[in-house]
This record gives structure tokens, sequence and C-alpha cells, in this order.
């Protein structure tokens, strides 16, 4: 059975407070990807010991910023 398909397109225009807190979120993602002490693997990685790994990165008085942003996207 044929079932159409359909895409939406959407723009977002933030204004400069969201433009600076979506900048500030992307460059903390960016840097936990780069320096997590965690690898991801083809079999992933467990949730718990990730999420403790974050946790304890961001402890860490030299990393103290990245509580400035959602925990979401870090994770």
């Amino acid at each position: 059975m044929w079932v159409p398909r359909r895409a939406f397109r959407y723009r977002f225009h933030p204004t400069p407070q969201q433009a600076g807190l979506l900048n500030r979120t992307f460059g903390c993602v960016r840097y936990v990807y780069r320096r997590s002490p965690w690898r991801p693997t083809s079999r992933g990685t467990p949730l718990l010991r990730r999420d403790r790994a974050l946790t304890a990165f961001k402890a860490d008085l030299e990393h103290a910023w990245l509580q400035e942003v959602s925990s979401v996207p870090l994770q």
C-alpha cells in the first residue's frame, strides 16, 4: 500500500539572547564530546556510566561553566 510522505520546513529566527544561549549550548556539547572520558562504541555507552562521568566532569571547578546550559544536550 502506498503511503504519501510529507515534509515540513521550519524557519527559526532567534532573538539575540536566544542565539547566545544556542551558541553557548552547542559550544558546550562540542567540548564535552571531544574531551569526554568515555568513547562511544558500536554497542553504545551504558547510560549510567555516561551520566556519572558527565556529573563528575561538571563538578570539576575547571569545568563549572558547563552548568550554565541544560544537561540534556550534554548527555
